[in-house]
């Protein structure tokens, strides 16, 4: 008995006719057909019979969406006297390594087919790098290991178009997924496999751009000196990790007559309860310290009005300061857009010159490609969708506001505030392995993390692997990845279509 591949999350169409598909047969539902001799007309029965599946829908995902229950086919008559073809559509369920077969009856005639159905999965993507040395291979790293786990164990083909091309784009020492969509969309050649595709992008930094408040989102607790300590100018450090938006991007320096977008706005200083205004023009940014060979810079140095001092002549006195900022918030090892179909791994980061190891890479790699084919479901739980799968018991960081829509009201607002799960990290993932303690400085993590959707990269020296842990690999299995579905929890827009 053979075993055909049933490549489930793809349409019948001749495109996808190729590389191992030889039939659209093989593609989508299952159409099959089956041969009788009657000399009645009668009815053809046909059962799609479930021989085994690696990752079973439960019954709460079975009562969520339908489509994860298997739809039995619709008998056909079959016409008198002569040999007759009946033929009918099997709509199996979205999971990948799931084995059926078919049986058809008709009268007290049983006919089984004489091969297996197994379900499949295929996707798509085009390779982008941005050139670093004087060899391209390097900027690419080999991704032979990660396609061929997800082929073996997950029941996905990820295929490369074209086969082995490798496309480069500008270089830019640091990138923002702006950046990535205008250097990709004019060498983007893949569109008419939309949205089964993704482009994958090697950049080489990914500085992580945000506006911050100090006093809101960072302390802005300030001492002032004396008069006799020359106190007509306060420095303010950034916390660590935050550097000003500064010397990141030339195209951005350049703007407000060469002043950047650091700076956004006018400060302001509380002393003693009443409030002074710092002109933005009093406010700069302190060049001669840097974090790395000149570049990183956290200082600044505030020219204070005259009846903003501290007028004591030798104590000091406490104050508070604010001031909104853009910055870079640490650097990404890499990112997938949550809506557009574009994932990128970071070479490097902080300004370095050596470059991530490539067992890094390949886990940035697999982690971020995991949330855009849906992973951490967060079904059952407040902010879990219809349509997703249940949330693993070692899921955290899904009680976020970005899972909450575009609006949400402030009862939702309050409900994460007193919720929240986040741990220090951002989204949803799962913490298998690692233990999370929450410090006065943050979170603290502990242990060994023991799955590719971790939060972050590491723990001390403990490194997240490349793979997903069982619970995560069987959700994996049984995800829908058909992101033109009705019911898909996958979003692949194009990045063409992005302004």
């Amino acid at each position: 008995m053979a075993k055909l591949n049933q490549y489930v999350n793809l349409p019948r169409i001749s495109l996808f006719v190729e590389r191992g598909i030889t039939s659209l047969d093989r593609l989508g539902p299952v159409h099959f057909k089956a041969n009788f001799k009657m000399d009645d007309p009668m009815l053809a029965k046909f059962r799609t019979v479930l021989v085994s599946e690696v990752s079973p829908y439960t019954e709460t995902e079975k009562k969520r969406n339908r489509w994860y229950k298997l739809q039995e086919p619709v008998g056909m008559q079959v016409s008198e006297g002569t040999e007759m073809v009946s033929g009918t559509t099997a709509q199996l369920p979205p999971s990948g390594g799931a084995v059926y077969k078919i049986e058809t009856r008709a009268g007290d005639k049983t006919v089984e087919s004489t091969d297996e159905i197994e379900t499949w999965r295929r996707l798509f993507f085009q390779t982008f790098y941005m050139k670093h040395g004087s060899d391209p291979k390097k900027d690419v790293p080999n991704l032979k290991k990660t396609l061929d786990y997800y082929e073996k164990t997950l029941f996905v083909e990820l295929l490369e178009v074209p086969e082995g091309v490798h496309t480069e784009i500008s270089y830019l020492e640091n990138a923002t997924s702006d950046d990535l969509i205008r250097l990709v969309k004019p060498k983007y050649t893949v569109k008419d496999r939309e949205p089964w595709v993704l482009a994958l992008v090697f950049s080489n930094a990914l500085p992580v751009r945000r506006v911050i408040e100090i006093g809101v989102d960072v302390p802005g607790n300030v001492e002032l000196p004396g008069r006799l300590w020359n106190n007509a100018q306060l420095v303010f450090r950034l916390p660590k990790g935050k550097y000003a938006w500064w010397g990141i991007n030339s195209d951005h320096d350049a703007k407000n007559g060469g002043k950047g977008i650091w700076l956004r706005g006018d400060g302001r200083l509380t002393v003693d309860g009443k409030e002074f205004v710092i002109p933005k023009d009093s406010i700069d940014l302190d060049t001669s310290e840097s974090f790395r060979a000149g570049k990183g810079f956290n200082r600044l140095r505030i020219t204070l009005p005259e009846k903003a001092r501290n007028q004591n002549g030798i104590f000091s006195k406490s104050a508070s300061f604010n001031l909104k900022l853009l910055v870079a918030d640490g650097f990404s090892g890499g990112f997938a857009l949550r809506d557009e179909n574009l994932l990128t791994v970071a070479r490097t980061a902080w300004w370095r010159d050596t470059e991530n190891a490539e067992s890094e890479k390949l886990q940035v790699l697999n982690h971020e490609l995991g949330h855009k084919l849906g992973m951490v479901p967060k079904g059952g739980r407040k902010f879990g969708g219809l349509y997703e799968l249940d949330a693993p018991d070692k899921l955290y960081g899904d009680v976020d506001l970005i899972y909450a829509g575009k609006n949400p009201s402030q009862d939702v607002k309050d409900y994460v505030r007193s919720h929240d799960n986040a741990k220090g990290h951002r989204g949803a993932h799962c913490e298998r392995g690692a233990n999370g303690r929450k410090t006065d400085q943050g979170w603290e993590w502990t242990g060994n993390p023991q799955c590719t959707m971790f939060g972050a990269t590491s723990i001390e020296d403990a490194h997240s692997p490349q793979n997903f842990c069982t619970a995560c690999a069987k959700l994996l299995i049984r995800q829908n990845l058909d992101p033109a579905h009705s019911d898909a929890v996958l979003s692949f827009n194009s990045l063409l279509d992005t302004e």
